[in-house]
């Protein structure tokens, strides 16, 4: 009797764990539709991000790079790699297609920290799930920067539209 109530249970388990699973996918929504997993991340050198962050020095007109900086508020201020914008996962949560903004752009980095952050990996996962293909993780991140000498920027950027003092904690977030 005991082994029958065991089986029961385990399969009410596992069926209550899918249920779980496909609900997450729902609410998260990016990665599990549309299977963007680690191994789909292109990853930049700093060299390559250097290069392209030199050019778009050379050329401030055109829309070559899209630095963003998923990290929390303060730690933007605090250090960012020079030209980066402020965008969080809650900033995407209810935008479930491409940004023509952002689209326009040849090639999207995502940074925070250093290595290990998972604030960007899920940040360029996200990017990619919404269609912008174009993006790219830039692992080193500001610790990497800093330490190869290149320049970093802090406080507060002068061309930033003021963003809003509380966000809709009611949205469900991806």
């Amino acid at each position: 009797m005991n082994k029958m109530r065991h089986k029961r249970l385990t399969g009410q388990r596992a069926r209550i764990l899918a249920t779980v699973g496909m609900g997450l996918c729902a609410v998260l929504g990016a990665g599990c539709q549309n299977k963007i997993t680690d191994a789909n991340i292109k990853n930049l050198t700093i060299t390559e991000l250097r290069l392209l962050w030199l050019e778009q020095q050379q050329k401030p007109n055109e829309t070559l790079l899209l630095l963003i900086d998923p990290r929390r508020r303060e730690a933007f201020e605090g250090a960012r790699l020079p030209g980066a914008v402020h965008i969080t996962l809650p900033d995407l949560a209810q935008r479930t297609e491409k940004d023509a903004g952002m689209d326009a752009y040849r090639r999207i980095v995502v940074y925070a920290d250093g290595p290990g952050s998972l604030t960007s990996r899920a940040m360029t996962k996200r990017l990619m799930v919404l269609g912008h293909k174009q993006t790219r993780l830039f692992g080193g991140g500001v610790v990497e920067w800093a330490d190869a000498g290149f320049p970093i920027e802090s406080g507060h950027p002068e061309n930033e539209p003021p963003r809003p003092t509380q966000r809709d904690t009611r949205r469900p977030i991806p």
